[in-house]
């Protein structure tokens, strides 16, 4: 009974010490933190974000038709904000940052874009319809575009058309940002 109790009491001994010395990543901030571990082993990976380049462009159209009441009056402006983050770190390839543009997923920038339309009009409803682009120089390496159908924009009100729209394989910071409607109609109530 005696040799059992010893054998008992040093298996326990046993598993608490190689419990008790796991080792791994004990840093909370990395993307393969483990909470049970004991012990640094050096084998944390990071994938950090830092703002490198914010966007805020406003661009005013107007009524292009001769018959409207409001021809050549500003009718909508569009504002685009957002930002662009830069991801780098020994983790991003691991948590799927690779992208076609970076294969190596080492340093990838990416953002995020709002896109809104406000009246300029006081007395009267707006219901635009148009092909909506944005575009960047080509060192920025991005394009987004949106068909609005029908969208209504009481007087003097702004409606969010998108909100941070994802984009990828930026290879530069935004500064030449241009927003364009197409095949613009403008209806008024």
């Amino acid at each position: 009974m005696r040799y059992t109790f010893f054998i008992v009491a040093l298996i326990a001994l046993v598993l608490t010490t190689v419990a008790s010395c796991k080792k791994g990543c004990t840093n909370p901030n990395a993307v393969n933190y483990d909470k049970s571990a004991k012990e640094e082993d050096a084998s944390c990976l990071y994938c950090d974000s830092v703002s490198i380049s914010t966007v805020s462009v406003t661009k005013l159209f107007k009524d292009n038709n001769s018959s409207s009441n409001y021809y050549q009056d500003n009718i909508i402006r569009v504002r685009v904000s957002g930002f662009i983050y830069d991801y780098q770190g020994n983790g991003c390839k691991d948590m799927a940052m690779a992208t076609s543009c970076n294969p190596a997923g080492s340093n990838d920038r990416t953002g995020k874009l709002s896109v809104k339309f406000e009246s300029q009009i006081s007395d009267t409803i707006v219901v635009i319809s148009a092909a909506l682009t944005i575009t960047a120089s080509q060192t920025e390496g991005f394009s987004y575009s949106k068909v609005v159908q029908n969208t209504i924009i009481p007087p003097f009100e702004t409606v969010e058309i998108d909100s941070n729209i994802f984009i990828g394989c930026i290879r530069g910071a935004i500064g030449t940002t241009t927003p364009n409607l197409g095949s613009t109609s403008y209806t008024y109530r």
